[in-house]
């Protein structure tokens, strides 16, 4: 059925421009984040060992870890100590 719709690129537009459109792109989120940086000639085992890390502060937040505190003490984000808050952002702000 999905391959039958086709949805012009007027269409789009008009529905963005409408009271429903603008509704959705004025919704917002409050984003936080947890970085692992590994440089860009990151060795395979540092890959691996950040991916390790990530994996268990994954597991972590699962079972409930606060993520503020997570983020605090493990994230290498410039946002670390703020809990990796990065504020509210609307739905358009945010990459697709």
């Amino acid at each position: 059925m999905a391959e039958r719709i086709q949805v012009s690129e007027q269409e789009v537009k008009n529905f963005l421009a409408s009271d429903q459109g603008k509704a959705q792109l004025s919704e917002e989120f409050h984003l936080a984040n947890i970085l692992i940086a590994t440089p860009d000639s990151a060795s395979s085992d540092a890959i691996q060992a950040a991916a390790v890390k990530a994996k268990s502060i994954y597991d972590q937040l699962k079972k409930g870890a606060d993520f503020a505190k997570i983020a605090a003490t493990t994230s290498s984000s410039e946002n670390a100590l703020e809990g990796g808050d990065m504020g509210w952002r609307k739905a358009a702000q945010l990459p697709p």
